[in-house]
């Protein structure tokens, strides 16, 4: 029977992905003392599953591969929690705190209603065990300045287009970043035992590092592995590519073909020696310190420590136009050109055709032929 939940809910774009990659290395560790990392079963083949993220998307019917409803994931955490004899189940994923997603919410429509009714689905699920919550947030300008390039290299997934510019993006996203309200909504409806909030800045975390904060935090029977957190950031696409995404996306594509775009994407962007940041104008981003500033402030008196508690003192750094705009200099115009080509001689290359034949062949076994799917995937995952 559990006894104890501990949820890391995010947020985006704070380590999390080297965090997640961490825990579930340390599986079976965690497991001999008793706390489950859960694995997702599919036909009764574990998926790999990294992080809990279809999960917390299911609360909110939203639901993707492995295509489980929340009760079937949670009815297969409790059994699996039962077979190894663990107390304590351990979940992170950092739609735990960004699901809803605005933009497929009707116009008009609360959001903070549709957040409640997320978290009170996910209380009834926890049950009456004690739980644990760790949410480490990031300043909300550089959390948006961050999110605009995610939200447009995916868009095409989406199945809508979301991006207009990064003016509309801030009034788009604005619910999503009052971090205070978000965070009593959690302490009200959870009542966890302990609710530990973390700015995301390095001089703030143990060691620097989010993923020893963490572990230190919980009280994680875990030592070092010698990971070194890896920022999301510095894996975000260049901001040349992101504004060949954003062109990109004006037509509409199937989803497998928006996977092989975002791949030949990706392998370009990981070549460059020296990646551009997506930049908002300075004017946008004191303007969306102004906004939260209240809200952050409750932060402060809540979980901060002097003398900079929570993003009190503002920490401007080099703004610029988005990539979007049109650009004034000649050199960004030859970079985008090169950007531009560099991508068509990478996408009609012969080797796209085989990226383009298995994003094919993985959709149509994922969805129409399932089981197969899953033993395909248990039989390739010694190679990948």
């Amino acid at each position: 029977m559990i006894q104890h939940n501990i949820l890391h809910i995010g947020q985006s774009k704070t380590g999390t992905s080297s965090l997640q990659g961490f825990l579930a290395r340390h599986r079976r560790t965690l497991m001999r003392h008793g706390i489950l990392y859960p694995d997702i079963l599919r036909y009764g083949s574990p998926v790999g599953a990294v992080d809990h993220n279809p999960v917390a998307e299911s609360l909110v019917g939203f639901i993707r591969y492995p295509s489980l409803s929340a009760e079937e994931y949670f009815d297969q955490f409790a059994e699996q929690c039962e077979r190894h004899q663990c107390r304590t189940l351990l979940l992170s994923g950092e739609s735990f705190f960004s699901m809803p997603q605005v933009w497929r919410l009707e116009e008009g429509s609360d959001y903070l209603a549709h957040y409640r009714a997320k978290l009170e689905r996910l209380k009834a699920h926890l049950g009456e065990a004690f739980c644990t919550v760790v949410v480490y947030l990031r300043r909300q300008e550089e959390w948006l300045e961050s999110a605009i390039g995610h939200m447009i290299r995916y868009e095409g997934l989406y199945g809508q287009r979301v991006y207009v510019n990064d003016e509309k993006t801030l009034e788009l996203l604005a619910p999503h970043m009052d971090y205070a309200t978000l965070v009593d909504l959690w302490d009200d409806i959870l009542k966890p035992v302990t609710l530990i909030a973390v700015p995301y800045e390095r001089d703030r975390l143990q060691d620097r590092d989010v993923v020893r904060d963490f572990v230190r935090r919980v009280g994680l029977p875990l030592g070092p592995d010698g990971t070194e957190t890896v920022d999301d950031e510095n894996i975000s696409l260049d901001r040349r590519y992101i504004w060949l995404k954003n062109i990109l996306n004006r037509i509409d594509r199937s989803k497998d073909e928006e996977r092989v775009i975002i791949d030949r994407l990706t392998v370009l962007n990981n070549q460059l020696p020296v990646r551009l940041k997506w930049r908002m104008t300075e004017e946008l981003k004191a303007s969306c310190r102004d906004r939260f500033a209240s809200s952050n402030e409750r932060l402060a008196r809540r979980f901060g420590v002097a003398p900079d508690p929570f993003f009190t003192s503002p920490r401007p750094g080099p703004g610029g136009p988005s990539p979007i705009a049109r650009p004034d200099a000649m050199r960004e115009v030859d970079d985008r050109l090169a950007a531009l080509l560099s991508f068509d001689q990478l996408y009609f290359s012969p080797a796209t055709a085989w990226i383009r034949a298995r994003t094919r062949l993985a959709s149509k076994l994922r969805y129409g032929y399932p089981r197969l799917h899953t033993a395909a995937k248990r039989l390739a995952r010694p190679f990948l």
